[in-house]
Parts: structure tokens; sequence; C-alpha cells
């Protein structure tokens, strides 16, 4: 017969996985805390001096947003047409989109330009119809803003 002195098993805490979870859960909110904290105080940080700051508003994102504002005015006339309950039967398609170069104004720059709505009927020939639009792009709060009118 063998003696074996009755000694109480030792058990973890049954808590153990929450602690060293939480515990993990700690460290990642605090390392992103200093992640975020180190990006902010980095672009808080003043430019040192002779820093070059570009505008916004340039011939290239004048000339950008203006094509963009035109395509977007032409092809909503074209969809004009095509939902007029009136004109069922004439199909309005939106062809070739030009700009000219962007001109600097006291309140921005302006940019010329012209797109081609084809009007297509089952009973006539197809229909060309050049449309001339103005659009002014200005700087507003750090974002260009264009708008649109007919050429005069």
């Amino acid at each position: 017969m063998s003696y074996y002195p009755s000694t109480p098993q030792y058990r973890a805490p049954r808590h153990t996985g929450r602690i060293v979870g939480l515990a993990v859960l700690i460290v990642v909110l605090l390392g992103t805390l200093g992640v975020i904290l180190f990006i902010g105080l980095d672009l808080g940080r003043p430019k040192p001096a002779g820093a070059f700051v570009q505008p916004v508003l340039t011939t290239e994102s004048a000339q950008r947003e203006c094509r963009t504002a035109v395509e977007r005015e032409i092809r909503q006339r074209a969809e004009n047409v095509n939902d007029d309950v009136e004109v069922d039967s004439v199909l309005a398609t939106v062809g070739q989109i030009t700009t000219e170069p962007p001109y600097p104004t006291n309140g921005g720059m302006i940019v010329h330009g012209a797109g081609q709505i084809t009007l297509t009927t089952p009973l006539l020939d197809p229909l060309e119809q050049s449309i001339s639009l103005t659009c002014m792009a200005s700087e507003l709060n750090g974002v260009v803003v264009t708008s649109v009118k007919n050429r005069t």
C-alpha cells in the first residue's frame, strides 16, 4: 500500500482568460491612442517659414472641375429630354464634350465648354445640337466650387 499525502490540488482562477484578454485590449487601446496623438501633434505643428502652401484653385483644378460640371450639365439636359412625357419618341444622347483653357478673373477662373447632344426620332434623321456653356470656378473654404450657365 502506497501512501500519498493528501495535498490540495492547485487550480488556476477561472477568470485568468478574461484578465489576459482585458490586458491585451488595454495595451492595444493605449497603442492606438498613442498613434492618434502622435499624428495629431505632427499635423498641428506649425510649418517652417518659407514652406509652400499649394492653393486649391489652380488652372489644372479649374479645368478638371469645370469639365466635370459641364459634362454633368449636358448629361442632365439630355436626361430631361428623355424623361419628358410629351416627347416619348425622341432619344437624346450625349456626344463629344470639350473645354477651353481656363482664364483668371477677379472671382476665380472661367472655363468655356461645349457639348453635343444628338436627338434621334423614328421619323427623322438624327439632329446634332451643340450646347455652349460657361463655367465659373472659385475657391470657397478650401474647396473648388463651380457654377455653369449658358454661354452668352
